[in-house]
């Protein structure tokens, strides 16, 4: 379960992990598999078009069920008939954005342990079928999920985001029953760049991998890997733990002696930073 407020960004998360997906990347300093997901979705086709072209999902794997195929439709039957389409085109993943919309949740319903719990057996059958299942749900005043004693008893793993109003970066909180090492507290932040929008986990953001290197010893590596080519300030924004704002500030001071750097700067012609040691 995802767990946020109205208009957070939930979804547009989601987009970001499809398109990690598509090609085994690591999504937020977490280690994925190629895959491929359902998206059954209150949203219509409108938004979503939009958002594809935001993430680069066009020609993707990934399907979605819009608005006028998930809207009004009875919950049980179509969860079963999502279930059914993502295991026959051998999708791996079922996402439902919202739950309480397309579950028919009022608020009062919300917290009522039985109706929830009624409603979540449609997912549970799915995730026996060999699925995984991510809904996105609504979070209260207090910033807890609606209904989450209910909850508790059913979902393995629960996710809060939280942001700030008009802010780019978030903070992910963790609670979950797996045995395997989620980390409890996560940073992140959204990256608009002009060949497109993703997600990077921010420097010293608790993961629970090996300790992070250094800033400078993670730009020199880059610089390293990317040889004579070079790299752009957009390439190297994609490097998790890596800080864009400490790399603006060293590359720089280290032109001429470490580095060289070709470009003229602008939009259409992006400086290209390259380790000398490499020339």
């Amino acid at each position: 379960m995802l767990a946020g407020h109205p208009f957070a960004g939930k979804s547009m998360l989601v987009s970001g992990l499809l398109r990690a997906l598509e090609t085994g990347r690591s999504f937020l300093g977490r280690t994925t598999k190629a895959a491929s997901a359902l998206l059954v979705t209150e949203e219509d086709q409108a938004s979503l078009r939009e958002r594809a072209g935001r993430f680069g999902l066009f020609g993707i794997r990934s399907e979605y069920l819009d608005r006028s195929l998930s809207v009004g439709h009875n919950w049980s039957a179509l969860i079963a008939g999502a279930t059914e389409r993502a295991l026959a085109k051998q999708h791996r993943l079922l996402v439902i954005d919202t739950f309480p919309g397309l579950a028919g949740l009022g608020d009062e319903q919300e917290n009522d342990a039985g109706a929830i719990t009624s409603r979540l057996r449609p997912l549970q059958v799915a995730a026996g079928a060999g699925l995984a299942v991510l809904f996105l749900h609504h979070m209260n005043n207090a910033n807890q999920p609606r209904g989450s004693k209910a909850f508790r008893g059913v979902v393995d793993t629960s996710i809060r985001f939280l942001r700030r109003p008009k802010s780019r970066s978030f903070r992910l909180e963790t609670e979950t029953r797996s045995t395997t090492s989620l980390s409890r507290s996560l940073r992140a932040e959204l990256i608009q760049a002009s060949e497109g929008w993703f997600y990077r986990a921010l420097e010293g953001a608790g993961s629970t991998e090996a300790p992070a290197r250094s800033t400078d010893e993670m730009l020199w590596q880059a610089l390293l890997k990317a040889g004579r080519r070079g790299i752009t300030y957009a390439e190297l924004a994609r490097i998790e733990g890596l800080s864009l704002d400490i790399a603006k500030r060293r590359l720089p001071s280290w032109n001429g002696r470490r580095v060289g750097r070709d470009g003229t700067g602008k939009k259409t012609d992006p400086y290209r930073w390259y380790a000398r040691a490499t020339s």
